[in-house]
């Protein structure tokens, strides 16, 4: 879980290698927004784990809220898995090559910061997730193994989505 969504530290270097002018700044900025929806939606499964604890009786955590939270990582597996962000991977991987190293230069810069912020976003995000399921955890720990998987099945995804060339 700690390395999950970490991928976009490795795509750094091909989007900023990958990137000038309005077609490259898009797929940049669409990154950006990748990554900023991955943090939305692993605050959303927080909720729901906290939503479970708040709700727990006699040290079941409650069902329900657990499904949703499920539900939300599947979707954030998608999101990896999903067309549109392969598809700007690979469009910036094909960008990559044509970029001069002046215009690779001026483009960092000027997206280092929304990056970092939008990685900074997810770090903590997921910081707070890892902290509410352990707290889960201890309440009920057989309630979140489905969980637990399917986070790690997410990581996956983003792994390999970092990996593929």
């Amino acid at each position: 879980m700690m390395r999950l969504f970490r991928w976009p530290l490795f795509a750094i270097p091909f989007v900023l290698a990958g990137c000038a002018s309005d077609p490259r700044e898009a797929k940049i900025s669409a990154v950006i927004g990748y990554v900023n929806a991955a943090a939305t939606s692993i605050e959303g499964i927080k909720a729901s784990v906290d939503t479970s604890i708040k709700k727990a009786e006699n040290k079941k955590l409650d069902a329900a809220e657990l499904k949703k939270a499920v539900q939300s990582v599947a979707d954030l597996k998608d999101l990896a898995g999903g067309k549109k962000m392969q598809g700007v991977k690979q469009d910036i991987e094909s960008l990559a090559g044509t970029t001069p190293k002046e215009e690779r230069d001026a483009l960092a810069e000027k997206f280092r910061s929304k990056l970092s912020s939008a990685m900074a976003r997810l770090d903590e995000e997921r910081r707070l997730l890892e902290k509410t399921i352990l707290e889960a955890e201890a309440i009920d720990p057989d309630s979140m193994k489905e969980l637990r998987s399917k986070l790690t099945e997410a990581e996956g995804s983003f792994v390999m989505l970092a990996r593929q060339r």
